[in-house]
């Protein structure tokens, strides 16, 4: 059990401030403690995802432990409405179940919001085997109802072949919402052995497709995203070309779009972690996160931002903005690049932690300048025992 999470926001005031390349930032330094989940017996125990609405509310869901379930069943999926200013309105289980959620996705399309979360079929108290339980999660969609600011009851999407849903990701133009996720023949989660598929599956009007194949045969993805890009939908992977995840060089970075799979790096880039961010798509290759800005084409440029950790690209109302989160033996440093002409801005830190390790972010970057930063991390201390906090940081920027 993890120690009880914290909820804090930015403060209004005492704020510091540093810019390069015409970008200025002004990253807030001290922290209001907002709410504890220990007063409301809530732990957040893995991902989170954020989203802003038409109207300015912002959305944010993650999984949690209240401590009512047994230890299989612990996490509990759940959403926090915020309003314009910040202020939490809205906090509560998307779909208590009384069994285990995990790995939630969050996206929005017009004026429409999915959630796609991993669900258990059955309770399974305190004993229970991961083949077991790979076996019976199925994958769950809501829509948010900006009426009554909820989550509707969920569509099933229930597994078909008795292997475990991977890799989860959403995507929707509005109307469609895809699921996709990757199966491995072995359920293998670290894909030493087996082959693995990605598949998805669209719900149109309350109807689901049958599940539609995107690739099948690599023993490794190292990682993927899905985007409707032109009215269709595209998936992008990064897989092991040769089935041997102990060479090098031998990682390639595809792309599927109406049916079609390309081919899109050689393998001696070795790309690792892909995103879609609009039409553009980006990947990090030896340490550096690249582009490419015509799907089409397939060309690839690189960036000039060196990436050693994990990244988000961040569209708002003033641009594009790479978030990194730049990772030494002891913390996690954000920082941030604008994209101006056609290039990156040198990145700046948007605030130092100190000893805190990030584990689980998502950011918003908003149409007054704003980067809403909605993390879960841990303060490492001496003894390598920290604190787990889920934490809401307001970075506010200029450009």
């Amino acid at each position: 059990m993890m120690p009880r999470e914290r909820l804090y926001v930015a403060a209004e005031e005492n704020f510091d401030s540093a810019g390069d390349g015409g970008a200025h930032i002004a990253a807030y330094r001290d922290l209001t403690r907002w709410n504890t989940f220990s007063e409301l017996g809530i732990t957040p125990a893995g991902d989170v995802q954020t989203t802003e609405l038409s109207d300015g509310t912002r959305i944010a869901v993650f999984v949690a432990d209240d401590g009512s379930k047994a230890d299989a069943d612990r996490t509990s999926l759940y959403y926090a409405v915020y309003d314009a200013a910040g202020n939490v309105e809205k906090f509560e289980a998307v779909c208590e179940t009384g069994r285990g959620d995990y790995s939630p996705r969050l996206v929005t399309a017009g004026n429409n919001t999915y959630v796609a979360w991993l669900n258990s079929r059955n309770s399974y108290g305190d004993t229970v085997t991961y083949s077991q339980l790979a076996a019976d999660l199925q994958i769950c969609v809501a829509e948010y109802d900006e009426v009554d600011r909820m989550f509707l009851a969920p569509t099933v999407l229930e597994s078909t072949t008795g292997q475990a849903p991977l890799k989860l990701q959403l995507a929707s133009d509005g109307r469609n919402v895809s699921v996709i996720w990757m199966e491995n023949t072995s359920n293998d989660v670290m894909k030493q052995s087996g082959t693995s598929s990605i598949y998805a599956r669209t719900i149109t009007d309350g109807a689901q497709s049958k599940p539609q194949t995107i690739a099948s045969g690599p023993n490794y993805i190292y990682d993927m995203d899905a985007a409707y890009i032109d009215g269709g939908l595209s998936v992008a992977y990064t897989a092991d070309t040769d089935r041997d995840v102990q060479t090098y060089e031998d990682i390639a970075l595809f792309l599927v779009r109406n049916g079609e799979r390309t081919k899109l790096t050689n393998t001696a880039e070795d790309p690792k972690d892909v995103v879609f961010s609009g039409n553009r798509l980006y990947y990090t290759s030896e340490g550096y996160i690249r582009e490419i800005k015509d799907l089409a084409a397939g060309t690839t440029a690189g960036t000039g931002i060196a990436c050693d950790g994990s990244f988000r690209v961040l569209n708002g109302d003033r641009g594009r903005a790479l978030l990194v989160m730049k990772k030494d033996e002891t913390r996690t440093v954000p920082m941030v690049s604008y994209e101006k002409d056609g290039a990156f801005t040198a990145p700046v830190v948007l605030n130092d932690f100190g000893n805190v390790n990030i584990t689980y972010y998502s950011a918003e970057y908003r149409s007054d300048g704003t980067i809403d930063l909605l993390m879960i991390s841990t303060t490492v201390k001496d003894n390598w025992n920290g604190e787990d906090s889920l934490v809401r940081i307001g970075l506010r920027c200029s450009m």
